[in-house]
């Protein structure tokens, strides 16, 4: 992967998505740190914090070639570069990259809800496995409390269960479901309906 000049200095500060979309003012031009998950297929960090991160590439053609490569997932990435928090839109910022890694994925952690609620940080970010019960209402999607959405490239098994459950507001179902926890401090979902979300990479209806 090409360098630049930029990343070798020791001026990145490391930092994380809910700070990125509620202080861009204070972060604005300033050389960053993130770890995050990179949607491959559209090319950009988007997150539950509500952070539209795009990749702007120009001073690093070395990270486009590889951006190129990446299929339709997301991948656990570190990435380096000068955060431009002056976009128009609310939310939608850009990343001036000066490099990008790709991260080992670790094997997905069997939890229980009170493993999270003991040591919440521990498992913000974390690829989890959690069965348990679901229930699908009005702008409510939860599981077993924890706010249940899909990614970008969910795997469901058991689809006509899934259209049961869609069209029958209310009723519960079993479901196993593997994704990545997001667990920092604040609320998730329809009028924030709970302090954490799952975003599944994949749902059995069991």
């Amino acid at each position: 992967m090409e360098k630049t000049d930029t990343e070798n200095t020791p001026e990145y500060r490391q930092t994380q998505a809910r700070e990125l979309a509620w202080h861009p003012d204070q972060l604005d031009g300033r050389r960053i740190v993130l770890m995050d998950y990179l949607d491959g297929g559209c090319k950009r960090v988007e997150t539950p914090e509500h952070l539209s991160l795009a990749l702007d590439t120009s001073a690093s053609p070395g990270v486009a070639g590889q951006l190129g490569t990446l299929g339709r997932q997301l991948y656990r990435v570190r990435l380096r570069g000068v955060f431009r928090g002056h976009e128009f839109a609310p939310g939608h910022f850009s990343l001036e990259i000066h490099s990008l890694e790709l991260l080992p994925e670790p094997d997905y952690l069997k939890v229980t809800w009170a493993d999270v609620y003991a040591n919440p940080q521990k498992y913000d970010r974390a690829r989890v496995e959690y069965t348990g019960r679901y229930v699908s209402s009005f702008e409510s999607s939860l599981l077993d409390g924890v706010w249940l959405e899909s990614s970008p490239y969910v795997i469901r098994r058991g689809e006509a269960h899934w259209h049961e459950l869609s069209y029958s507001r209310g009723k519960e179902t079993t479901v196993r479901v593997r994704g990545v926890l997001h667990t920092q401090p604040g609320t998730y979902g329809h009028m924030g309906a709970s302090l954490f979300l799952l975003r599944a990479d994949e749902i059995d209806f069991i």
